[in-house]
C-alpha cells in the first residue's frame, strides 16, 4: 500500500509537509515544517511511520530556539512599500484604519493597537476582527460591513482619502455581501501574502515586517507625520436597537445586552448562525478577544474552539473569563467537548441560544421545512450534570433558563453568575423566526444580486 497517499490527500490544504524516513534528516525536517507553520499560520503535515516513532534524536538542538521571523523576499521592494505607505499617511487629510482578521491571525494584533493609538486615525473593525480596536477609545468609529453596517459607519470609511486595510479577508459575510465600496485610489491593503497600494500589487509580501517598520517610524517621529491627527470624519454612535424592560427576548435586545455583560480581557466565542450575526451589535470592553469564523461557518466549531481557548488562557494565566455563545443546533454537533471542560476543571460561561432549530437556515430557505428543525428533546438544564458536574464528583455548576427580558436581566446582573468559581450555563430562548438585522440585510442584498443576475441572463438568452 502506498502510505504516501495521505500526504497527497492533504496537499491542497497544507503549506508544507515532511515524510520522516531517514534518521539523519528527521530533526531537520521536523524543524523545517514547524518553522513553515509558524511563519505562514497555515496547516502543515508531518507523516510519522509507526516504525520510526522510537528513533532517538539529538536533544541538544532543543536548546536553540527556531527562527520563525517573517521576512519579505526583497528588502529594496519592502523599502519602497514602506516609503509609499508613509508618504500616503503624510499626504492624507482624512485617513482611516480598517483592521481585519488576517492581520490578527498573522501576529499583528499589538502592532494594530499601537498604530491606532499613535495616529488616532478613525479606526474600524470587521465582523471577523471585532475587538481588535479598543471599542471604548475615541478613535474607534465602528464595525465596517459594507451596507450591513450601523448608520454612518460605511460613509465614514468610504469617504476617507486613505484607508489602510490590514489583513483583509474579503468573504461574503465579512463584507456585507460584498458591498464594500472603497475606491482603489484611496486604498492600501497589507495582506499576509500580498500588498496593494492604490492598485499597484506586490505579490509575496507580508504585512508584518512592513507594519512593524511603519509603526516604528511613526512612533519615532510623530511631529513629522502630524500625529496624533485631528479627526475630521463624523463619529456615528452605535444605536440602541431595543431598550425593552420586559417581555419576550428578541434578537434586537439580546446581543447588545450580552455586550454589557462582558468584562475587560474576556475571551468571547460566537458560533456560526445568529450569534455570529448578532454579536457585532454589542460594544466590547477593552482587550476583548473575539473568536468566530464566518468564512466557512462550520457549525459546532466554537465548542471545540472554546476548549482551545480555555487551555491557552490557563497556560498564559490570562486574567479574563472565557465566554461561549452557541446555538442549540450547533451545540448538538460537538457537545461532547463540554465533558472535556469539566474533566480538566475549566469553568467557562456558556450561553445556549435556543431558537428551536437552525434559524439562519430558516432565514435563507425553507422557514417551515423539517430539514431546518433539530431535536428539541434535549434538556440543556441537565447537560452539565450529565457530563459530570454533580455532588458526587465535587464539580460545581449552575444552569439557568431565560425566556423574558426580566429573567435575562436577573441572570446577567447576578455577580455569582459572572464569577469564575464554577462552570455556568444560561439558556436563552427566542422565537425561531426572529433573526438578527445584519443577517436579514445580507440576505436582502444577496437576493437582489441574484435577481439582477437572473435578469441579465434572461436578456442575454433573449
Amino acid at each position: 500500500m502506498d502510505h504516501a497517499i495521505y500526504i497527497k490527500m492533504a496537499a491542497l490544504i497544507r503549506k508544507d509537509h515532511a515524510y520522516l524516513m531517514e534518521d539523519s534528516t528527521m530533526a531537520d525536517e521536523i524543524d523545517r515544517v514547524i518553522v513553515a507553520c509558524a511563519q505562514s499560520r497555515l496547516p502543515v503535515y508531518i507523516y510519522v511511520p509507526t516504525d520510526v516513532v522510537s528513533v532517538q534524536l539529538d536533544a541538544n538542538r532543543l536548546q536553540t530556539p527556531l527562527d520563525t521571523t517573517v521576512r519579505n523576499p526583497n528588502s529594496k521592494t519592502e523599502d519602497e512599500i514602506v516609503s509609499k505607505v508613509l508618504s500616503l499617511i503624510t499626504e492624507a487629510s482624512n485617513p482611516a484604519i480598517l483592521a481585519d482578521v488576517l492581520a490578527i491571525r498573522h501576529g499583528g494584533l499589538e502592532l494594530i493597537k499601537k498604530l491606532a493609538e499613535i495616529t488616532h486615525f478613525p479606526s474600524f473593525s470587521t465582523p471577523l476582527s471585532k475587538g481588535v480596536i479598543d471599542e471604548t477609545a475615541p478613535y474607534f468609529y465602528g464595525l465596517y460591513n459594507g451596507k450591513a453596517s450601523f448608520p454612518g459607519v460605511a460613509e465614514a470609511v468610504e469617504k476617507s482619502d486613505l484607508v489602510i486595510n490590514l489583513g483583509p479577508l474579503l468573504s461574503d459575510s465579512n463584507t456585507g455581501g460584498f458591498t464594500r465600496d472603497i475606491k482603489d485610489e484611496n486604498l492600501v491593503r497589507l495582506g499576509h501574502d500580498f500588498v496593494q497600494i492604490k492598485g499597484q500589487k506586490f505579490d509575496g509580501y507580508h504585512l508584518l515586517p512592513i507594519l512593524k517598520r511603519v509603526v516604528e517610524e511613526l512612533e519615532a517621529q510623530p511631529q513629522k507625520y502630524k500625529l496624533p491627527r485631528s479627526q475630521h470624519a463624523e463619529r456615528a454612535e452605535a444605536p440602541v436597537l431595543n431598550d425593552s424592560k420586559s417581555g419576550e427576548l428578541k434578537q434586537s435586545f439580546v446581543w447588545q445586552r450580552l455586550g454589557r455583560f462582558l468584562k475587560e480581557n474576556d475571551i468571547v466565542l460566537a458560533e456560526s448562525g445568529t450569534a455570529q450575526f448578532g454579536m457585532p451589535d454589542a460594544t466590547f470592553p477593552r482587550n476583548t478577544r473575539y473568536i468566530t469564523q464566518i468564512f466557512w461557518s462550520s457549525i459546532g466549531y466554537t465548542v471545540g474552539s472554546c476548549l482551545g481557548a480555555l487551555v491557552a488562557a490557563k497556560e498564559m494565566r490570562h486574567p479574563g473569563r472565557v465566554v461561549l455563545i452557541v446555538g442549540e443546533g450547533s451545540l448538538q454537533m460537538t457537545v461532547q467537548e463540554i465533558g472535556t471542560y469539566l474533566r480538566y476543571g475549566f469553568k467557562p460561561i456558556i450561553f445556549v441560544i435556543n431558537n428551536n432549530g437552525y434559524a439562519i437556515e430558516r432565514a435563507i430557505h425553507g422557514p417551515e421545512q423539517g430539514y431546518n428543525d433539530v431535536s428539541m428533546l434535549w434538556d440543556h438544564q441537565k447537560m452539565l450534570e450529565f457530563f459530570g458536574a454533580r455532588e458526587d464528583t465535587g464539580i460545581k455548576a449552575e444552569s439557568r433558563a431565560t425566556k423574558t427580558v426580566e429573567e435575562l436581566e436577573n441572570v446577567l446582573d447576578d455577580e455569582e453568575f459572572g464569577s469564575r468559581d464554577r462552570i455556568q450555563l444560561c439558556e436563552i430562548f427566542m422565537d425561531k423566526f426572529d433573526y438578527p438585522w445584519r443577517l436579514s440585510k445580507q440576505l436582502e442584498i444577496a437576493r437582489a444580486r441574484m435577481k439582477e443576475a437572473a435578469g441579465k441572463a434572461n436578456i442575454t438568452a433573449g
